[in-house]
């Protein structure tokens, strides 16, 4: 029980290579979800497979106040470029989409709130890059990826699928890179996933089944920085909690040491 506790590191040396940027320095401290989002509470961190569906691991996990954090990227990748540049973007809808779900008052069954996908596009990259120790952007995904983060110009990756959902519960998943296989069918599907209350991120290469019209791709139509685009709320029509990291019965998932969900302590009902 205490080994299985050990293996979550968020942390490693002081100094080290960025994930994002691999420039060797002092690491800091990436909040995943950023600062500024709404906040439930403390939260106690396990890998993914211990915790799968309403799976609870008999040991306790280790507690964070607020989310996880990952001290794995350089100063300039956290503050400035995720914290001044990208992060306001994805706090202000995650607010928005907050209130509409909270609302006491007579509200549409659809809304539309405007927001700036590029960024927020961003934003959800470097956090899932800050995911796992040692664990530099590599590969022709990561890189790809990194790439977009660090320019401000570059364009989405055109082998890549960026979407994005309402997602009214409390556990928090971030994976980054699993494989996600169908028995019997050829070609996998290559995705990495981060969610917390009240949106959720899915970063895809390969064909995934959708899971319903809740499922938006906010990127369409935009390509500068400061583009706007909308993200719309449907309430009452969500994704399930456990879509799409729990494997279905005629597939399965691989996933590593950058998959983890953040359970809480405290319960907090979903929001339907």
């Amino acid at each position: 029980m205490a080994r299985g506790y050990e293996r979550i590191r968020t942390r490693g040396s002081r100094d080290g290579a960025c994930n994002i940027c691999g420039r060797f320095g002092r690491l800091t401290q990436d909040h995943v979800p950023p600062k500024g989002v709404p906040r439930i509470g403390q939260f106690e961190m396990y890998r993914l497979h211990e915790a799968m569906g309403n799976q609870v691991p008999a040991y306790r996990g280790r507690l964070f106040q607020g989310g996880p954090t990952h001290t794995t990227i350089c100063a300039r990748c956290n503050n400035e470029r995720l914290g001044g540049e990208y992060d306001p973007a994805l706090i202000s809808l995650a607010n928005d989409v907050h209130r509409c779900l909270t609302a006491v008052t007579a509200l549409p069954r659809v809304l539309h709130f405007p927001c700036m996908p590029q960024r927020i596009a961003r934003a959800v990259v470097g956090h899932l890059l800050a995911v796992g120790v040692n664990m530099p952007a590599a590969g022709e995904i990561g890189s790809a990826l990194a790439g977009f983060f660090l320019d401000p110009a570059a364009k989405w990756p055109a082998e890549l699928e960026f979407s994005a959902w309402v997602y009214p519960y409390s556990r928090q998943v971030s994976i980054r890179g699993a494989m996600m296989m169908k028995f019997g069918l050829s070609g996998n599907v290559h995705f990495s996933l981060l969610k917390f209350y009240p949106l959720a991120f899915l970063i895809t290469r390969g064909d995934i089944s959708a899971a319903g019209p809740s499922i938006q791709s906010i990127l369409e139509g935009t390509r500068e920085l400061d583009d706007l685009g909308h993200f719309s709320v449907e309430r009452g029509n969500f994704a399930h909690f456990a879509w799409p990291e729990s494997p279905e019965e005629d597939g399965m998932i691989l996933m590593g040491e950058g998959a983890v969900v953040a359970l809480p302590r405290s319960p907090f009902e979903s929001t339907r």
